[in-house]
């Protein structure tokens, strides 16, 4: 195929194409598009048009930085490390890793091995167009993908990071919500006012942000329209799932416990759907909620239940804290891995091991050993355990990824993906904690290890950016 002279073919990309490759390309006179790689073709690369059609253009035409990604592209990717114990002898001194998981009973699970089981998908790539909040003392910041500053232009006194395009931010006497490009379109200098009186404001979540006056809380729309005025409620949470906590009772000025007091759930037009009165509530999640039923537990340490979209109870927990994390549609409730519909699939604990449930949107699991720290994943709708030993307990998962500490003495963080692989290494102090597929973490740095340096990585731990070094208090 002839390959397209790079004006014309920026003329042809102006739509943009839309696959899991797309980025934003920029060519050697500084003009950047939209388009989606394929493959590298000698010394071209194949990408998408807009009208369907495919064609080739010179990688000497491309940005230094262009013909780097698609260098790295080409690279075979690395192999995944499992994640080793360390050398030595377990907690109880007795018996090492291995022969704890060799001589464990994971009855009724199914032991898999390292073959993953069905439906098991690796995370996506990182979100080339993502922008990437960064809160460091006194500086407060945005960073793209590619480890440049985005809105250099503005000094920032407090960000919130972007969530359905939209941050909201203060710059000097301004604050209210900014665009993708920096610019703001409610409060700030827009012609969009922010509620009056109105002092703090929440995410959009659903196209909806909470916002707080003296008198109580409301929620706008992302035109700036006030669709649940100030007014009924003192206090609530951002949506989830069509429905929000909310509550009439001022009690967090009396005890500074924000899930105390009485709590009901409202929906996007503000009229109440589960009156409770319940207490400590947890975004809605898989079509249930995590609460508490006594508003006089003030600290927080009574019974949880799971309540549906009606605040009808499928299962009420034995004991405090009893009650796991809702996970793809699993729970642990009294004991039990539960099904969204209250039905119990197994025992979250045997004589080995005990299953805790993390953060993620697909059913996946950890079955920690009872005998020392570690485990392996657990597949909950084909009950199966699978993947290798992983030396130390999962923290919890995000967009994937869960944070996990390897044996080697000093709480060094990395993280592994679904398949229970050590994917990004451990050289971090703090767990990393995805949002499009990038993470903000520190690390220790110094040759006596007396600093500390807060970076931004991407899925494959790739530092993309890093601050300057500050000496350890």
């Amino acid at each position: 195929m002839k390959p397209l002279p790079i004006l014309l073919l920026l003329t042809l990309l102006a739509s943009g194409a839309f696959a899991q490759d797309r980025r934003k390309w920029k060519d050697t006179q500084g003009r950047t598009i939209d388009a989606t790689y394929l493959a590298v073709e000698g010394e071209s690369v194949k990408l998408k048009l807009s009208n369907g059609k495919t064609s080739v253009v010179p990688l000497d035409k491309l940005s230094e930085a262009d013909r780097q990604w698609v260098k790295d592209r080409q690279a075979p990717p690395k192999p995944v490390v499992p994640v080793t114990p360390p050398p030595g002898p377990s907690a109880d001194g007795k018996s090492e890793i291995a022969e704890i998981a060799k001589n464990t009973n994971w009855a009724p699970l199914t032991d898999l091995g390292d073959k993953l089981p069905r439906g098991i998908t690796p995370p996506a790539p990182s979100d080339e167009q993502a922008i990437i909040a960064v809160r460091l003392p006194g500086n407060h910041f945005f960073i793209k993908a590619d480890g440049s500053v985005a809105f250099p232009q503005h000094k920032f006194g407090g960000i919130s990071p972007f969530s359905e395009d939209l941050a909201y931010v203060s710059i000097g006497e301004l604050k209210g919500y900014i665009n993708r490009e920096g610019v703001f379109v409610l409060g700030g200098d827009s012609k969009t006012p922010l509620p009056e009186g109105s002092g703090w404001h929440g995410d959009f979540v659903e196209g909806r942000a909470f916002f707080r006056t003296k008198e109580g809380i409301g929620y706008i729309d992302k035109s700036g329209a006030v669709v649940i005025p100030v007014g009924k409620f003192k206090r609530g949470e951002n949506f989830s799932e069509g429905l929000a906590a909310v509550s009439v009772d001022p009690r967090r000025v009396e005890t500074d416990l924000f899930g105390a007091g009485a709590w009901q759930f409202i929906n996007t037009a503000g009229e109440v759907v589960i009156p409770g009165p319940l207490t400590w509530p947890r975004a809605f999640s898989c079509g249930v909620a995590r609460v508490k039923t006594d508003p006089a537990d003030i600290p927080g340490k009574g019974p949880m239940v799971l309540i549906d979209r009606t605040g009808k109870p499928l299962l009420a927990s034995a004991k405090a804290f009893d009650l796991g994390t809702v996970c793809g549609g699993y729970a642990i409730c009294a004991g039990k891995v539960v099904d969204m519909k209250g039905n119990a699939l197994m025992d979250a604990e045997t004589a080995d091991y005990r299953i805790g449930l993390i953060d993620s949107t697909t059913p996946i699991a950890f079955a920690s050993y009872k005998k020392r720290p570690g485990g392996r994943m657990v597949h909950l709708p084909s009950k199966s355990v699978y993947g290798p030993v992983v030396d130390r307990n999962v923290l919890n998962f995000f967009e994937g990824y869960g944070s996990v500490t390897v044996g080697n003495g000093k709480n060094r963080w990395g993280c592994i993906d679904l398949t229970g692989h050590l994917v990004v290494p451990a050289e971090f102090s703090t767990p990393p904690e995805f949002k499009d597929g990038y993470a903000v973490v520190g690390r220790t740095v110094g040759e006596q290890e007396d600093a500390e340096q807060t970076v931004v990585i991407n899925r494959k731990g790739k530092i993309i950016w890093q601050g300057e070094p500050r000496k350890k208090n």
